[in-house]
């Protein structure tokens, strides 16, 4: 196989950002850089915990609005704590960032409720 010309570089680079398309190799998301590599016949280059970081931190800027800037740094906290090389949510069987985070919230909800009661409680 030969190796990508310039030209057809371009063309799946526009082809990618237009369809907002996502790259995987062997179940791993890879970036349009990794996958040229991999059109080029290259092995994909693993990305660093702290590239993997950022990626995971982009991942929760959509959700700024929706849910505030607290509970996101509390879900980061949780979920990006390093065990041996791989953050927390890595180690996971499956991962579904909008539906981890819709249920952080109603944990955090009935959380704050049942705080709530106790102080009503603890004051009669």
């Amino acid at each position: 196989m030969s190796k990508l010309t310039k030209q057809k570089i371009e063309l799946i680079r526009q082809f990618a950002e237009r369809f907002d398309c996502s790259f995987e190799v062997d179940g791993k998301e890879i970036t349009l850089e990794q996958a040229i590599d991999v059109f080029n016949g290259e092995q994909p280059k693993e990305k660093t915990l702290e590239e993997r970081r950022a990626d995971f931190v982009e991942s929760l800027r959509p959700y700024a609005v929706k849910y505030g800037s607290d509970m996101l740094n509390k879900f980061y906290k949780y979920w990006a704590v390093v065990y041996g090389n791989e953050m927390k949510f890595e180690g996971q069987k499956s991962w579904d960032v909008e539906k981890r985070l819709a249920k952080w919230y109603q944990n955090d909800l009935e959380y704050e409720r049942q705080r709530y009661i106790q102080q009503l409680n603890s004051k009669l």
